[in-house]
């Protein structure tokens, strides 16, 4: 029998020491928590759906100083003031043309970008320009050669460049990741993912969108890659558009992707805009010693017995709900970087840019109806993969 703590069986003992709980915490903590010595003041970039979720959770974080909220509508700039008390709190809101007006402010460490894909490089490029910290939401660039001057921008000026990959910062994610590097199923051989979105985005959101591959499919690739530790030598991607709307912008709204890697993984990505049940987010990580899986999840947990039958609470609404744990710690990460105090393993330098090709590759792959073979340089390679979970 394994002694309790070993590492080797996830006990009750363990998972409660592991997520530090006692009777007085309100939610799981999934890493140590740093309080920080200071106040860093911060501003968001676009307070639209994401946007909205990052300013909710930097209000909650203690070291943020929420100085500037910048948004292209004044509807939406005056209903976060009513909603959070912006004014109240010291915080200004500001139109998008005042941008240069948050950059020149010193006291303005770092940005949250959240604003439509085609500007998000903007963004980015003068916050770093101006030595501020960066946490923006994928991708950052819409090419590859643009993402690696931001990220070698970045190492220049030794700033935090954190792209919004949040399924990062999800224990349960997580803990898939640890588990596949200590071994407990052996060799992995074959990786899953399913997503259904929930809710339907909106068409003016599509439009600004980049597309499925590049604003949905990519977190799915994000975790395949993540969890084999490899790059794909292979994809091909199946895709098609059942609602006029999406089809009218060339864009589809459901797709399978299929990638080979050099070791032998093989996975399968099934994806759809559509999730008429809820937001749907399921894992399954196969090797010769057992399987590793993570289903929907539901915030409610109760149960009515009739005699019908037993109903229960289908998994969350949406991926809001979903993600929610992993929003906020993807915030306190971002803190913890600019402090010094990493709790997650980062990112490496060239994994951007590596991902970014892939996504490049499927969508060439939808369009084509063929196959399509990625090369990988040594130094995309030792740029890209970590040995870290």
């Amino acid at each position: 029998m394994s002694e309790i703590g070993d590492g080797k069986y996830d006990t009750l003992r363990e998972i409660d020491e592991r997520y530090l709980l006692c009777e007085s915490d309100i939610r799981l903590i999934n890493e140590p928590e740093f309080f920080g010595t200071r106040r860093i003041g911060v501003a968001i970039v676009g307070v639209g759906r994401m946007g909205a979720i990052h300013l909710y959770n930097v209000l909650r974080e203690p070291r943020a100083n929420v100085r500037w909220v910048l948004d292209s509508s004044q509807e939406r700039l005056d209903f976060m003031n009513r909603k959070y008390f912006l004014a109240e709190r010291g915080t200004k809101i500001i139109h998008t043309d005042g941008w240069q007006t948050v950059l020149d402010d010193e006291q303005v460490e770092a940005v949250l970008i959240s604003t439509p894909t085609f500007s998000h490089e903007h963004y980015v490029r003068t916050s770093l320009e101006h030595n501020k910290h960066v946490l923006c939401e994928k991708p950052l660039a819409d090419k590859i050669e643009s993402i690696d001057a931001l990220v070698k921008l970045a190492q220049e000026r030794r700033l935090t460049l954190m792209c919004a990959f949040n399924r990062r910062y999800d224990p349960s994610f997580r803990r898939v990741a640890e588990q596949i590097k200590r071994g407990d199923i052996g060799e992995v051989r074959i990786i899953k993912t399913c997503c259904r979105d929930s809710p339907l985005p909106p068409i003016e959101y599509i439009k600004i969108s980049g597309g499925i591959y590049h604003d949905c499919c990519v977190h799915d690739i994000d975790v395949v890659v993540w969890y084999a530790n490899e790059l794909p030598i292979e994809v091909h991607a199946y895709g098609h558009t059942y609602m006029p709307a999406y089809k009218a912008l060339d864009d589809f709204d459901t797709t399978i992707v299929c990638m080979k890697f050099k070791s032998g993984i093989l996975s399968v990505i099934d994806l759809s805009r559509v999730g008429p049940t809820g937001y749907e987010q399921r894992v399954e990580v196969f090797g010769p010693k057992g399987v590793l899986k993570i289903d929907e999840m539901c915030r409610a947990g109760w149960e009515k017995h009739t005699e019908i039958g037993v109903t229960r609470p289908s998994q969350c609404f949406s991926f809001a709900s979903r993600f929610h744990e992993a929003y906020a710690t993807e915030i306190s990460e971002l803190f913890n970087h600019i402090e010094g105090n990493r709790t997650l393993h980062p990112i490496r330098p060239g994994y951007l840019q590596a991902v970014c090709k892939v996504v490049h590759a499927v969508e060439e792959s939808a369009r084509s109806g063929h196959p399509v073979k990625l090369e990988w340089s040594e130094d995309e390679l030792r740029l890209a993969l970590t040995d870290e979970c």
